[in-house]
């Protein structure tokens, strides 16, 4: 029985590893997530300085290059944006992913844990049960060859 416990608690210890392995990975794409978020607001940030510097020269007189530099400014800041976001979104499904992965790791763990203690308990009680089988046939030998006291 012994043995058998050990056999399920290196498969628990390997399972923990894995649940463990799935949050640092969950961990990583949410800090990746963050990141490309920060990176968005910046992009965002750019973008509205970009257009109000495209606004600005149309006021004042300019050449046809001034204005299309001004412009491919934005058009470059836009195709980031958009980069950025296809990112973030793949991100967030890679993150949804991990989520499900990590939740069926943890009952894993769980069903694992829940196993073993039954196990344990299984145990201690036949070993209960064994001791009590023999400390009644101690007490039936040492009680069988006297006389109760009523026969007299």
């Amino acid at each position: 029985m012994n043995a058998r416990i050990r056999r399920f608690k290196r498969i628990l210890s390997t399972k923990e590893q894995w649940r463990d392995e799935e949050r640092k990975r969950l961990a990583e794409e949410r800090k990746a997530e963050d990141d490309i978020a920060c990176s968005l607001e910046r992009l965002d940030v750019e973008r509205k300085d970009a257009l109000r510097d495209f606004s600005e020269e149309s006021g004042r007189v300019c050449t046809c290059m001034d204005l299309w530099l001004r412009r491919q400014v934005v058009d470059t800041v836009d195709k980031n944006i958009s980069e950025r976001t296809t990112q973030l979104s793949s991100v967030r499904k890679q993150i949804a992913c991990t989520e499900v992965r990590l939740t069926e790791r943890h009952q894993e763990v769980r069903i694992m844990e829940t196993f073993i203690g039954n196990l344990v308990n299984d145990g201690k009680l036949k070993r209960e049960k064994s001791e009590q089988e023999e400390l009644d046939d101690f007490a039936g030998i040492r009680y069988q060859g006297k006389p109760m006291e009523d026969d007299e």
